[in-house]
């Protein structure tokens, strides 16, 4: 940097309390080309025999307002940790004297960073190059697929041929007839006995062969979804990585299947037959994956019927898998109106199990349409995030955003309601802070790297219009959505909040713990009431409500129908004191399709039957 083939054009800026670095640099000889920086207060004496000699000193000083104190946190802790560090120079600075034994450690510290410098690499340890299909090494344990690493420009410029090419053109074949569907089920049940009497090996490698076919047409895939389903680069990225997970974790279960069967003959592993699996248009690729895969991994046959939305995106799955030597007939793809047909589909007799992921109606049609149904299924629901004043705010921040407006908010995972402590609530630091993030969510079309939030799979019904533009009683605009284009599927993210209002004797009450919070919290009674406020319904939507103590925030959001929910800080014991329990389907963080275990939120029915993906996922597809 210091070359004269430099000058004039690049300044270099010594930013080191160290004075063995500072006077290497000034030794060198280009002290006019050199900045020298220290923070102000960490080592002022040193710091003003530095500018003696030198002339100039830039000395960088924090500031904060009195009431955003918090900021300063962060910058503080990394004081402390510099001053603390056994072997960091500002610690031995206080007895540094030349011929002291620090001084001695310091120097001998320095000399052989010198003489390292020279052997350090340069280049960047982000190798990974999408353009140079490589099998990820399993060895001997399951390992999860690496997501792209876009930050790569070998990887920027391969989606960018892809989406540029444009997702292959393909006619996606439709059923229309009742009695195609029975030609459909009787050939998968055919296929059944050939297929479950292969050994757990035999089919353990036709899955791990998909795993490698999924990977080689990761871009194709990446393309398909955009295009279809609006599904952003980096989220359909992670959705194939998931599918390439689902493939190798299924085949590892098998292994596990296996030790449980020995000796020969001490158990009975029947797999259960033709298995359905009805796939939704929010995770179009890794839901499926994962519902076909682990009926297979388990012996089952397996008919993929997608969501009319991205029936394309389903197609390429099925040629994929059909790709990787799974027969024709062992999986097959059906695309057809739900209506009758659809219906028949699912009430077939030799149907043996429905996986469904979908709206919780749709399960109950289902359970209505034939009573004795073995139906695993996951639905959508009015999730909630408890945020209390132990918080770490930004974090929490971070986590309720990326859960709320994920997937453009469609995800059945996301997050709508957040449930926060009083003292926090009417911090004007937080609330800030919470809606910046909100207007930092980039919106904009799926194929575009920078955008952080796609559009909509289809224009708002007018429940959901109404949801995502129109305010209730009591409510204000954290930050108010805008609709962006002429199609009404892109909007500014948004975010609501109740209006503050002047407390009454029994919120002054409850500030001590004398009302339960549900029976004073009008978000809660509200969102009892309303449909979508209840139950889900896909949108871009957050809404904020106050509660005053951190163990009567569970009963805030009882009642709501809910499959996950999360809080912060994470496991925190007070609010399920006593007894008081959250009730969500699952104990899983609002979040991705790969959420993380949260276990302070507990169970209520929107589920139904063991979910795929979950401890051993193959065995509830057998008997």
């Amino acid at each position: 940097m210091l070359d004269d083939r430099y000058a004039g054009a690049v300044r270099v800026g010594v930013a080191s309390h160290n004075l063995f670095d500072i006077a290497w640099a000034l030794s060198l000889g280009h002290r006019d080309r050199i900045d020298l920086e220290m923070l102000e207060g960490m080592a002022p004496a040193q710091s003003r025999v530095v500018r003696d000699e030198v002339g100039e000193v830039l000395l960088y000083a924090p500031v904060v307002r009195r009431d955003d104190l918090p900021a300063s946190i962060a910058y503080l802790t990394r004081r402390l940790d510099e001053n603390t560090s056994p072997e960091n120079f500002l610690r031995a600075l206080f007895k540094l004297e030349v011929g002291s034994a620090e001084w001695h450690e310091q120097r001998e510290r320095f000399e052989r960073a010198v003489a390292a410098a020279p052997h350090v690499s340069t280049a960047s340890r982000r190798d990974q190059d999408r353009t140079r299909l490589s099998a990820w090494p399993q060895q001997g344990r399951f390992e999860n697929a690496p997501d792209t690493d876009w930050t790569v420009e070998a990887n920027r410029r391969w989606i960018g041929g892809h989406l540029a090419e444009g997702p292959p053109t393909s006619v996606v074949p439709t059923i229309t007839a009742a009695a195609e569907i029975d030609a459909v089920v009787e050939r998968s049940a055919a296929a059944g006995t050939r297929w479950a009497a292969l050994s757990f090996g035999e089919r353990r490698r036709v899955l791990l062969a998909a795993a490698e076919v999924i990977e080689a047409q990761r871009g194709s895939t990446l393309a398909v979804m955009a295009e279809e389903a609006g599904k952003t680069v980096i989220e359909g990225d992670a959705e194939v990585s998931e599918a390439i997970d689902f493939a190798r974790y299924y085949a590892h279960c098998t292994t596990d299947i296996e030790r449980r069967l020995e000796p020969a003959g001490a158990a009975d592993f029947t797999p259960a037959g033709v298995v359905v699996v009805a796939s939704p248009w929010n995770f179009p690729y890794a839901i499926a994956a994962g519902g076909v895969l682990a009926a297979l991994a388990a012996g089952n046959t397996a008919i993929l019927k997608p969501a009319p939305e991205v029936r394309g995106t389903a197609w390429l799955l099925a040629n994929q898998l059909w790709g990787a030597g799974v027969p024709s007939d062992v999986l097959q793809y059906v695309a057809c109106p739900d209506d009758e047909v659809g219906r028949r589909l699912i009430t077939h007799p030799a149907v043996a199990t429905v996986v469904l992921t979908g709206a919780y109606d749709t399960a109950m049609m289902f359970l209505d349409w034939k009573p004795s149904l073995r139906l695993l299924a996951e639905t959508s629901g009015k999730n909630a995030m408890v945020i209390t004043a132990a918080a770490d705010e930004d974090a929490a921040i971070r986590d309720l955003v990326r859960s709320a407006f994920g997937h453009a908010g469609q995800k059945c995972s996301a997050a709508s309601l957040a449930i926060v402590e009083r003292a926090l609530y009417d911090d004007h630091s937080f609330r800030s802070r919470l809606a910046d993030a909100v207007r930092s969510v980039r919106v904009g079309p799926a194929a575009d790297l920078k955008t952080m939030m796609g559009p909509l799979i289809a224009a708002p019904s007018e429940t959901l219009r109404r949801a995502l533009t129109t305010l209730d009683h009591g409510e204000e605009w954290l930050v108010e959505p805008r609709q962006l284009d002429a199609t009404d599927r892109v909007l500014r993210a948004g975010a609501r909040r109740l209006a503050r209002r002047r407390p009454r004797s029994r919120d002054r009450a409850a500030e001590h713990g004398r009302v339960r919070a549900h029976r004073r919290n009008p978000i809660a009674r509200r969102a009892r009431g309303e449909p979508v406020a209840r139950s889900g319904g896909g949108g871009q939507r957050l809404r904020q409500s106050p509660h005053h103590r951190s163990n009567r925030a569970a009963p805030a959001v009882r009642g709501l129908e809910a499959l996950v929910g999360g809080v912060w800080p994470e496991g925190r014991r007070a609010v399920v004191r006593g007894g008081v329990r959250c009730v969500v389907g699952g104990s899983r963080r609002p979040g991705g399709v790969r959420p993380r275990v949260e276990g302070a939120l507990r169970c209520r029915a929107r589920s139904l039957g063991p979910a795929v993906g979950a401890q051993h996922p193959p065995l509830p597809a057998a008997t």
